[in-house]
């Protein structure tokens, strides 16, 4: 709003934000809307705060548990991907296929050579067997746990016709490899004991010049899964199940070879169904919570690259965490979140109480401010009109300074004007006087004589009224040029030497009714582009003052006004200086303030330095400096640029017409 006033501004917000806040301070329900958004806002961050807690507990165990079953994976593979590759160098062979040529009678003696060199150079190999087209075995080589070769006699070798890796390999290609499912050894049809885990890998014989029959390699599990049981990291155990879900690696090893060892219900579609059928769905693996435990699983292709049974053989590689585990970092995570969450909504419900009370103590306050608005407007409206007043009686008295100072100036002009009239005159009336008196001698007759000093006296009359006038012509053109920048505001290049001579010339019929006297040291060749009428009227000031209050009436003094260029002719320095008796103390710190004067009981206002600092500053765009010694003279220095900078919209604070 124009013209209005802070404090205005102040009382009006406060007086019209009353109502509010009285309406905002009554009543238990906008405090139990608060207290209701607020036990909102703290649970959702208790919240969000819980599952952040979990995740960071539950990283560190899912990182474990993925490094555990990564480990198991690579050692799994490591021990099974070469066994296709044994089985098919078995078929290759030279030898072996030298006693299994068509062509001829089959050499079992040198097929038991090969294998016994097979079985002995593979540490995993539990036996070793060749089927004829019929299932019977004519050919096996089993190895003990010790690594101890033995050749079954003939009379020990067995018909495994009825045997599913035998019926499964016959339906193959001849050279596509069969690989069995993870299982336990069976002997004469009943599990081997102890358990001797086994993987077999078969491939046909026939079709390639010789009897038909099976290779038939079984690879002993038993200590590869031993190993994988010995990974347990701290507290996690591996655990390996088949495609159907029985167990082949268990924490409880009870619950393992369920399928084979009568046990049906030991699976685990049957003990655990949400994530067997997890299990089931994934296609690489995951790692997630599942049943209140953290599980990762991996899927295993074991027969990856060739055929079993028309489909992959798979096996899960999984590991979970301990039952209880997670319910204790549950109850961990919850012990921190709840006490906090509790503190946090007792201290919020304590703090809007207390505001609650503060805004209604507000709300009376501001009542209370706004009954006495009126009396504080009343009052700022008064102040307002006094500042009126005295910046309307501050303007009357710049004026009548300048009254004053073109009153000094005419006086000066006057005075300095006075004298070469005068003389002028006196020399004209000689000039008439001596004319006249020579007409009057023209009717008696004029001897060459009296004609030559008539023209003699003219000629020195005329001079010397010449040379005053002349005098007086440099005057009014110097006060002229004075009058004109002091009235013009504008920006011009002037003569600096030139401008303090008019001023001194100015103000010479005042320096003659004191015992002071000016040096005047300004170089001739310094140009300025700048404010003439203000440079003029600073050194005045600064002249004034000097005489005023630093010389003084009576007293001799020397004013001296030098100037000098720094920055390579960019900025000039102006100094003026005097002998006098300096600056007071109690107003050293405050000379450029306004009001502020030694002099006031001699009709001083305290404008002058204010008005001068004003001008260097704003409108000069430079500075000033005083350098106060008392009884021993002041030092004022300006440093000015040569050239203005631009003027501005803001008004310059002041009239370049007003000394002290």
């Amino acid at each position: 709003m124009q013209g209005e006033t802070q404090v205005d501004r102040i009382t009006r917000t406060d007086a019209g934000a009353t109502p509010a806040l009285r309406r905002g301070s009554d009543g238990a329900p906008r405090f139990g809307v608060v207290l209701a958004l607020l036990m909102a806002l703290v649970v959702g961050t208790s919240v969000i705060a819980y599952r952040q807690m979990l995740a960071r507990e539950h990283q560190p165990l899912r990182a474990r548990q993925l490094d555990l079953v990564e480990a198991s994976v690579d050692l799994l593979q490591a021990e099974v991907g070469g066994y296709r590759s044994l089985v098919d160098l078995l078929k290759r062979n030279l030898a072996v296929r030298r006693a299994l040529d068509a062509r001829g009678d089959i050499d079992t003696t040198a097929l038991q050579s090969q294998f016994t060199a097979y079985a002995e150079a593979v540490q995993s190999i539990a036996q070793l067997r060749w089927l004829d087209a019929d299932g019977h075995e004519r050919v096996r080589i089993d190895v003990d746990l010790a690594g101890a070769v033995r050749v079954t006699a003939d009379a020990e070798l067995q018909d495994k016709s009825g045997r599913y890796y035998f019926s499964r390999t016959m339906q193959l290609d001849a050279d596509e490899v069969y690989v069995s499912p993870i299982d336990l050894n069976v002997e004469h049809g009943e599990v081997e004991m102890p358990i001797n885990p086994a993987l077999r890998v078969a491939v046909q014989s026939g079709g390639d010049g010789l009897h038909d029959g099976v290779f038939v390699v079984n690879f002993r599990c038993g200590p590869v899964l031993q190993r994988l049981r010995a990974l347990e990291r701290e507290g996690l155990q591996v655990q390996v199940l088949n495609d159907r879900g029985y167990w082949l690696l268990s924490p409880e090893p009870g619950q393992e070879w369920g399928w084979m060892l009568g046990r049906p219900g030991h699976t685990l579609a049957v003990l655990q169904p949400a994530l067997w059928s997890r299990l089931q769905s994934t296609v690489h693996g995951f790692s997630d919570v599942l049943d209140e435990s953290m599980v990762t699983a991996t899927v295993v292709p074991v027969g990856a690259g060739f055929r079993a049974d028309h489909r992959p053989i798979r096996l899960f590689v999984m590991t979970s965490t301990a039952p209880g585990q997670l319910r204790e970092i549950r109850l961990h995570a919850l012990s921190v979140v709840v006490p906090v969450a509790m503190l946090v909504l007792l201290s919020a419900t304590i703090l809007l109480r207390r505001w609650i009370g503060m805004q209604r103590e507000k709300s009376e306050l501001m009542a209370s401010l706004h009954n006495e608005k009126q009396s504080l407007a009343n009052a700022n409206r008064e102040l307002t009109e006094a500042l009126t007043r005295s910046r309307l009686l501050q303007d009357e008295l710049v004026e009548a300074r300048k009254l004053s100072s073109l009153g000094m100036m005419v006086a000066g002009v006057a005075h300095e004007l006075n004298t070469p009239t005068g003389a002028a005159m006196m020399s004209v009336s000689t000039v008439q006087n001596a004319q006249r008196k020579f007409e009057e001698s023209l009717v008696d007759g004029v001897s060459r004589a009296a004609f030559d000093r008539f023209l003699q006296k003219s000629r020195e009359g005329t001079a010397l009224a010449m040379s005053n006038l002349e005098r007086a012509s440099a005057m009014i053109r110097s006060f002229r040029r004075l009058a004109i920048d002091r009235a013009d505001e504008s920006v011009l290049s002037f003569n600096l030497a030139e401008r303090v001579d008019d001023l001194v010339r100015s103000l010479r019929p005042r320096i003659r009714k004191t015992r002071a006297k000016i040096d005047v040291a300004v170089p001739p060749h310094i140009e300025l582009h700048s404010y003439p009428g203000v440079v003029s009227q600073i050194l005045q000031n600064l002249v004034d003052n000097a005489l005023s209050h630093g010389i003084g009436e009576g007293r001799e003094g020397t004013i001296s006004i030098h100037a000098s260029e720094l920055e390579d002719g960019r900025v000039v320095v102006i100094e003026v200086t005097d002998d006098g008796r300096g600056v007071a103390a109690g107003i050293a710190d405050r000379i450029f303030d306004p009001f502020v004067t030694s002099g006031r009981g001699t009709g001083h206002t305290g404008l002058g330095m204010h008005l001068v600092h004003q001008w260097v500053n704003r409108l000069l765009g430079g500075s000033i400096t005083v350098t106060p010694a008392p009884g021993q003279g002041t030092r004022v220095e300006l440093r000015i640029p040569a050239s203005s900078p631009q003027p501005t919209d803001d008004p310059l604070e002041g009239d370049p017409a007003t000394p002290e």
